[in-house]
C-alpha cells in the first residue's frame, strides 16, 4: 500500500509545480521600497490593489513575465510568504492531498489567480498558484519595460529553520525547488538572478538581503 501511495504521489507531481511565482513582503514604507526596487534596480511595478478608501493594500512588481515580488504595508516586517507556479492547480492539489497534508479547496484571488495554500513545518506560508488568461500577471505582460541584464529572475528564498533537518525532508517530499533551509539565527535572504554578476549584495529599505546570481 505504502508503494501504491508513493507511485501515486510520483505520477500526481510530474512536473505539475514548477518554479519560484512570487515572494510576499510585508514594509513599513511603501514608497521608498517602490523607490529602491524600480528606482535602483530597474523592476517595474505591474499593478496593485486598494482598499475602497483608495489605499494601497498590495503592491506588485513583475521581475519577468512569470515572476514577481508583492509588499504589502504592515507589520511585522519582512518575507511573508512564497509562492509555486503551476499550469495545473487541480493535479497539484491532488499531489499534495496524497502526502496526507490536507491543502484547502481552490480559491480565485482578487489578482484572479487560481490557488491554494499550505504551512510548513514552522508555519511559513507556501502557496500554489496558476495563471489564468485573464489573470492580472498575465494581463501584466507587455506593458511594462524590464531593462535586459539587470534582474531576469528570482532563484529562490532562502529561510531560517529551527529544525532544519525537518524542513529539508519536508521540501523534498514536495519536490519544491526554490527554497533553502538555513540554520536558526541566520537571517532570511532572496537570490535574484542578473546578467552582471559583478553586483554586490544589497539590503532593501526593509532589511531584506538580496543576493545575484
Amino acid at each position: 500500500m505504502k508503494f501504491v501511495c508513493f507511485f501515486l504521489a510520483l505520477c500526481l507531481n510530474a512536473q505539475q509545480i514548477g518554479r519560484i511565482a512570487h515572494v510576499g513582503f510585508k514594509v513599513a514604507d511603501l514608497e521608498k521600497t517602490r523607490d529602491f526596487y524600480t528606482g535602483k534596480l530597474g523592476i517595474p511595478q505591474a499593478y496593485d490593489q486598494k482598499d475602497a478608501a483608495g489605499r494601497t493594500t498590495l503592491a506588485v512588481f513583475m521581475v519577468n513575465n512569470e515572476q514577481f515580488l508583492e509588499f504589502s504595508p504592515g507589520s511585522p516586517i519582512g518575507f511573508t510568504h512564497v509562492a509555486f507556479l503551476t499550469e495545473k492547480i487541480e493535479r497539484a492539489r491532488e499531489f499534495i492531498a496524497s502526502l496526507g497534508l490536507n491543502p484547502p479547496e481552490l480559491r480565485t484571488g482578487r489578482d484572479r489567480t487560481r490557488n491554494f495554500p499550505i504551512q510548513d513545518p514552522e508555519h511559513h506560508r507556501i502557496e500554489f498558484v496558476e495563471y489564468p488568461p485573464d489573470a492580472m500577471q498575465v494581463q501584466s505582460r507587455g506593458k511594462s519595460f524590464i531593462e535586459i541584464g539587470r534582474v531576469r529572475g528570482i532563484e529562490r528564498v532562502a529561510i531560517p529553520y529551527n529544525d532544519p533537518a525537518g524542513a529539508e525532508t519536508f521540501l523534498n517530499q514536495l519536490k519544491l525547488h526554490g527554497i533553502e533551509v538555513l540554520s536558526p539565527g541566520k537571517p532570511f535572504h532572496m537570490a535574484l538572478q542578473s546578467g552582471d554578476a559583478r553586483i554586490p549584495p544589497q539590503r532593501d529599505p526593509g532589511g531584506i538581503e538580496i543576493e545575484w546570481r
